[in-house]
């Protein structure tokens, strides 16, 4: 009988301990939940460089340099014109000419050897160049809401948020939302910038970068993001590209103007408003490389 008594009074105790630890266990995860920092989405969209670099004076002359040296010393197979062109047609005797005309500017006249005996040559049929920069200036009354800037050069959309400080498009992560899908909200048909006007495509669908704002930022900058000050926010960049096109803000979108502006541009923007640790956290992801100390 006392056994028994014993064992009743081991399972209360046991039960009562289980419910002590699940009641800790529930209020320690209530919370944890309750301090989740709050996380947005946020669309790096760029326009890509419509045009190779302007090569510098030093690329140049080491390019004609290398490329000198290296017909100098090449040896090509006999009989390799017959290959690409038909004995005695007017495509071999323009490639002879041109051919020629190469060796004379780079060798001298006298290095160049005899003109190749290929008669009257007709001319070709006139070309028309245009600038580098001529889309850039046909399109310049858009000012900086013109893709055509700067064609050299990557751009980036930044937009201007209704409490009037400039910033990369971001939205809000609901519960259950991946990041993707978070963006999507901003770049596709029916979203803030209405993709329909956009040939706009995602990179990929992880995030090549992340900015952490904690108490200090938040109170300093406000990060453009409206969060608590006691909750730490996580902001995630997703890659995006543009060909064509521009966005046109619907209704419901949380900013009010957007431009295309270089890296350069975009710091000059955040350091003028303030955001100097902003840039810091970001500069990375625009391709800028951190000065050496």
């Amino acid at each position: 009988m006392s056994t028994s008594r014993s064992a009743v009074r081991l399972g209360a105790d046991v039960a009562s301990s289980s419910r002590r630890y699940l009641a800790s266990q529930a209020g320690a995860n209530s919370a944890s939940s309750t301090s989740q920092p709050t996380v947005y989405a946020s669309l790096l969209l760029s326009r890509p460089p419509l045009l190779t670099p302007t090569p510098t004076e030093l690329e140049s002359t080491y390019y004609n340099f290398t490329s000198s040296v290296q017909h100098a010393i090449s040896n090509p197979p006999a009989q390799t014109n017959a290959f690409y062109f038909k004995a005695g047609s007017l495509p071999l005797r323009r490639f002879q000419q041109s051919q020629y005309e190469s060796l004379k500017s780079t060798y001298g006249e006298k290095l160049a050897g005899a003109r190749p005996d290929i008669g009257d040559v007709p001319a070709e049929n006139p070309v028309d160049f245009v600038s580098r920069d001529h889309w850039e200036k046909e399109d310049a009354k858009r000012g900086d809401k013109s893709l055509e800037r700067f064609p050299e050069e990557e751009l980036y959309c930044v937009v201007k948020s209704k409490g009037d400080k400039w910033e990369v498009p971001r939205v809000k992560v609901e519960v259950g939302e991946s990041l993707d899908d978070a963006v999507g909200r901003i770049r596709e048909v029916g979203g803030m910038m209405e993709g329909q006007t956009m040939d706009s495509w995602l990179v990929t669908r992880k995030p090549i970068g992340s900015l952490k704002s904690d108490k200090e930022i938040v109170s300093l900058t406000n990060l453009h993001i409206s969060c608590e000050t006691s909750i730490d926010c996580q902001t995630f960049f997703l890659r995006s590209h543009i060909m064509a096109g521009e966005p046109k803000l619907s209704s419901n979108a949380a900013f009010t103007s957007w431009e295309w502006l270089t890296p350069k541009e975009i710091e000059e923007k955040l350091k003028a408003q303030g955001d100097e640790k902003i840039w810091e956290g970001i500069k990375a992801m625009f391709g800028v490389v951190a000065e050496e100390a």
